[in-house]
């Protein structure tokens, strides 16, 4: 269903750690957002890009927001915006134990509702696959950069994983960033051709070449967190001529605008006044109308916690064995407390009967502390590597925390047992 966002007076704030004075972000921001259009949210960095595109979203926490945000003339909260929108992050987040096709069957297992069946989830699955370009590296791990793929699919599949849940609207926070040249330009166009399924698209970005910049239907322009243009890309280069800034011939209107109007260097700087002419045009031209007022379909609450813990208990137990580099360290670790406590209490019957029991309470002193604390930095080893990528699943819907903390529970359990069993098995031949 065709979506329209409308933006009226979004205004928003932090307080500043240091001085606890406020710190203003954005500025009464009034913009439409329209389906089949792609839209680019131009800035430089600190403008504000990344906080429209999360208000908008519904991930916003903390701070002063006011103002509305509409779908299709609709009030909705921000948990309803959540459901659906997708939002793809600017730092791609990913487990590199798993592949693009284990990725893409966790997002529809997961956020798919349940009454759909496996088969319509496995084509949707290999249906985006196919779409973004990744049946060729679907079964390649994701790896770690330099290894695994490359930047351009690691891209892809971010936002493969929204496209999977079909929204009608599509937020993409610096899509571009860290890519190449060719990268960025296929990513691109894989956006623009997303706008000719009637989905409403917009992205931020930071610099554009030329080429990206023309791909845009609609261009988005912050300044100190106020917009200081909005509306077709053909009309930029006009728009800003009026106002005295002419953009030389052959040259990146995106690059100009950075250079002789957004630039802060500038003094005296040209954005104060452009903003009150753009605020102006606004008051003056016609109101419209944001959407047809038909409420967008509400997607369903999460799947059930069992369909939730199944499939993480198998996702934590491939990773797990998929994971040999944190299974050595582990085993590596054991074997060498233990050895050592074995040599340093070394044959304990053969000394005398006084200083075997002092020796066997310091042993079994070490043994327990060196358990205990193995068992504890293991197991918060375990949950701080995957921290990041937990805060954005859980933020983005595709389970709650009980879920994920039982099936990893589930998984590291048995190796909290057999690891130090084998350990303690070393030292206790070595004692005696």
């Amino acid at each position: 269903m065709p979506v329209k966002i409308g933006v009226a007076g979004l205004s928003y704030s932090i307080e500043q750690p240091n001085t606890r004075l406020p710190r203003q972000i954005l500025r009464n921001v009034d913009v439409t957002f329209s389906p089949g259009k792609l839209t680019g949210v131009l800035g430089v960095s600190g403008v504000g890009k990344t906080t429209l595109l999360r208000a908008i979203g519904g991930f916003l926490n903390g701070g002063n927001l006011s103002g509305d945000v509409k779908v299709n003339g609709n009030d909705l909260s921000p948990v309803e915006l959540r459901k659906i929108v997708g939002f793809v992050f600017q730092d791609d987040l990913q487990l590199p134990t798993l592949t693009p096709r284990e990725y893409f069957t966790q997002s529809a297992v997961l956020r798919l509702p349940e009454t759909l069946s496996a088969l319509e989830k496995s084509r949707r699955v290999e249906e985006t696959l196919t779409s973004l370009q990744l049946s060729s590296v679907a079964d390649n791990l994701v790896g770690q950069p330099p290894h695994g793929i490359s930047g351009g699919e690691r891209k892809r599949l971010s936002i493969g994983l929204e496209l999977i849940i079909n929204p009608s609207i599509l937020l993409v926070d610096e899509p571009t960033s860290g890519l190449d040249a060719f990268s960025a330009l296929n990513v691109m166009e894989l956006l623009k051709n997303l706008t000719m399924k009637g989905k409403t698209v917009v992205a931020s970005i930071h610099q554009p070449s030329s080429e990206i910049f023309n791909i845009f239907d609609d261009i988005l322009i912050l300044a100190e967190g106020a917009v200081v243009f909005h509306g077709p890309v053909s009309s930029v280069v006009p728009y800003f001529t009026e106002r005295g800034f002419r953009c030389p011939e052959y040259t990146n209107p995106a690059d100009y605008v950075f250079i002789n109007i957004l630039s802060p260097t500038l003094a005296p700087s040209p954005i104060p006044k452009l903003v009150d002419s753009f605020a102006k045009q606004q008051s003056h031209g016609q109101h419209h109308q944001v959407g047809n007022g038909i409420s967008p379909g509400i997607a369903k609450e999460m799947v059930s916690f069992w369909t939730q813990y199944k499939f993480l208990y198998v996702r934590a137990f491939r990773n797990s064995l998929r994971n040999r580099l944190v299974l050595r360290a582990r085993i590596a670790q054991i074997l060498f407390v233990n050895l050592l406590i074995g040599i340093t209490y070394y044959n304990l019957p053969s000394r005398p009967a006084e200083a075997q029991i002092q020796d066997r309470g310091g042993l079994l002193f070490i043994l327990s502390v060196s358990g205990f604390m193995s068992a504890i930095l293991n197991v918060l080893g375990t949950f701080l590597l995957e921290r990041n990528v937990f805060e954005r699943e859980n933020q983005c819907g595709y389970y709650d925390v009980p879920a994920y903390f039982f099936s990893k529970v589930a998984v590291e359990l048995p190796n909290q047992i057999w690891v130090p069993f084998v350990g303690i098995s070393i030292s206790y031949w070595l004692v005696g």
